[in-house]
């Protein structure tokens, strides 16, 4: 079955001019790389978080996961409400939340009030997030959108590697604490930027909205995340874990027959009649999981068992995100003249030689192995969402521009969710009080091969949309 048209004009019809393109653009790419500066230098404080407040890696990762689960669960009811309410409008009232939720991240007295601070900063980016790459992409028309996604990945790139340079400096200055005020004037910037320069769109009437599928969707991704986390605490065969795994997955199943029946569904099944949308979304999770199964929880190992600074091992971790940069650009420019197809897989090809190579760390590795393999890791990574994420957007069907933006969004976040999750749970395999060197580097191993299963996985992947979709859409 041919896939379905881009809901865009033909290029003729598109006039990618400063304030209906690039301005959009180089909004979200800002709030793009504001997202990610949070994002990363909250990964190096981590361990710092876990020993103020006396808790496990598993616990940690929930300062994390608690902003990745708020974008998650809300992203596509956002992306559903987007085109009545205005997504311009949403794009700056979420980058406002956001602003609240780092100071209250800095001012939190205890790890239950940390996590509900990154909660309120997770509904600002489920606002802008979800409604970020229609915004920045719209403008331009279907064979220059890789270019368009590209220069937001490589922002995504930008601050996700030099967030751990920061960070590490600060936290070494001043304690973790400051790594979100830290990010506060940028962020408050780009909301007045945002303000001033989008247009506004129109306001269309609301009605139908799905409440009870949201409902469905919230609380079903809710219950099988903490199953997932609570795992390594409670037993995987516990009641707890069982009861709350099932309770996920009923909910799941009755999101999707809900999703398949209402009049306006927060996410229109008929989508994923396109095999190029299934299966770059597949891809999608697969690389964005096992990437940050492997690298979220790398800041434990490079602390607690190769003992480095927080400087230190700030400057090593931001050596993936620092090359996903280039790989973004890189990425953008060959998907427009190769075609998305060879670009995932070239991506992917590098993604797995870069897990292959953590594969061989221990307590004794060499900085410059670790560096290599975050080098070629970081580069796939930006070659491979960029390519994956035009290739989705672009096989959406027409009028489902805000859908797509915000299922892109969806994918990318329940898959670091779960990946963070799964990471955390590998690095807490013994009390926190007593970890020591050995014990780190073991079960940082068992970390690498998790994330190696994923990635080649996702290599599988990637070789079928080359070889069965790419070249049958090319006939």
């Amino acid at each position: 079955m041919a896939s379905p048209q881009p809901d865009t004009p033909s290029p003729n019809t598109i006039h990618v001019t400063m304030a209906t393109a690039w301005m959009p653009l180089a909004l979200t790419a800002l709030s793009a790389l504001v997202f990610t500066l949070d994002g990363s230098m909250n990964a190096i404080a981590l361990p710092f978080i876990a020993d103020e407040f006396d808790t496990s890696p598993a616990g940690a990762v929930w300062v994390t996961v608690g902003l990745q689960f708020m974008i998650l669960g809300l992203a596509l009811p956002i992306g559903s409400l987007a085109t009545s309410l205005g997504r311009r409008r949403l794009f700056t009232i979420g980058l406002g939340v956001f602003v609240v939720g780092l100071i209250g991240s800095y001012l939190s007295p205890n790890l239950p009030a940390l996590i509900g601070a990154r909660v309120v900063q997770g509904l600002g980016c489920a606002l802008f997030l979800s409604t970020r790459n229609a915004i920045g992409m719209e403008g331009f028309p279907p064979e220059r959108r890789g270019m368009a996604l590209g220069i937001i990945i490589a922002a995504v790139g930008l601050g996700a590697g030099s967030g751990p340079l920061i960070g590490g400096q600060l936290i070494d200055a001043f304690g973790w604490r400051s790594v979100y005020v830290a990010v506060a004037p940028l962020a408050l910037i780009t909301v007045m930027l945002s303000y001033f320069l989008l247009r506004r769109e129109e306001r269309q009437p609301l009605a139908n909205f799905d409440i009870m599928g949201s409902t469905l969707g919230f609380l079903g991704l809710g219950a099988l995340l903490v199953a997932l986390n609570r795992t390594s605490d409670w037993g995987a065969t516990s009641p707890g874990i069982i009861g709350l795994a099932t309770l996920g997955l009923v909910l799941m199943a009755a999101f999707v027959w809900r999703e398949g029946r209402v009049l306006k569904p927060v996410l229109d099944l008929a989508i994923f009649r396109s095999k190029a949308v299934v299966v770059s979304s597949m891809g999608l999770v697969l690389q964005v999981m096992g990437n940050s199964t492997t690298t979220l929880v790398l800041p434990f190992f490079l602390v607690r068992s190769l003992e480095l600074s927080s400087t230190a091992s700030g400057a090593l971790f931001a050596i993936a995100p620092g090359f996903m940069f280039a790989g973004g650009l890189v990425g953008g420019k060959l998907s427009a003249r190769l075609g998305v197809g060879p670009v995932m897989l070239a991506g992917m090809v590098a993604q797995v030689i870069g897990v292959g190579l953590l594969l061989f760390v221990d307590e004794d590795a060499s900085l410059v192995h670790i560096a290599l393999a975050l080098v070629v890791m970081g580069s796939g990574a930006g070659m491979y969402q960029t390519s994956a994420g035009s290739a989705q957007m672009n096989a959406i069907p027409p009028g489902h521009i805000g859908t797509a933006s915000a299922l892109f969004i969806a994918v990318i976040m329940m898959a670091g969710s779960t990946g963070a999750t799964l990471g955390g749970i590998l690095m807490s395999s013994g009390d926190s009080s007593v970890i020591r060197i050995s014990q780190v580097a073991n079960d940082y191993h068992n970390v690498a091969i998790a994330g190696t299963v994923l990635l080649v996985l996702g290599l599988m992947n990637a070789l079928y949309y080359q070889f069965r979709i790419a070249r049958a859409s090319s006939r």
